[in-house]
């Protein structure tokens, strides 16, 4: 529970640059915003989390035995004037459950 939820948040915060910023959103989902960060930026700082996650030991878990793993959806993108956030995350969160439906523990990039 709580144990993994920081140990994960830990992960994802090592991953990022200084001016990036690392969110809990949801249950068990997280949100990370990149100021000046390209779409390669953007994946290779994904890809670091995924990694970084994977690799936590169980016992930073809080358990013995058992790991987890990280499926990330990625939006590269420049807001226009007249785009709302919600639909930024939209684009995000169908990229999430694109990587899921691929098989889990990675990084799928937003169309």
């Amino acid at each position: 529970g709580d144990s993994a939820l920081r140990a994960v948040a830990q992960a994802l915060q090592a991953a990022t640059r200084p001016q990036d910023l690392v969110a809990r959103y949801g249950g068990e989902e997280f949100a990370c915003l990149m100021v000046d960060a390209d779409r390669d930026t953007t994946l290779r700082i994904a890809e670091r989390m995924r990694a970084l996650v994977e690799a936590l030991p169980p016992r930073s878990l809080g358990n013995a035995d058992d790991s987890v793993t990280l499926s990330a959806g990625v939006l590269s993108v420049v807001p226009g004037p007249n785009q709302q956030s919600a639909e930024l995350l939209h684009h995000a969160d169908a990229a999430l459950y694109q990587a899921k439906r691929a098989g889990r523990n990675r990084v799928q990039l937003a169309i």
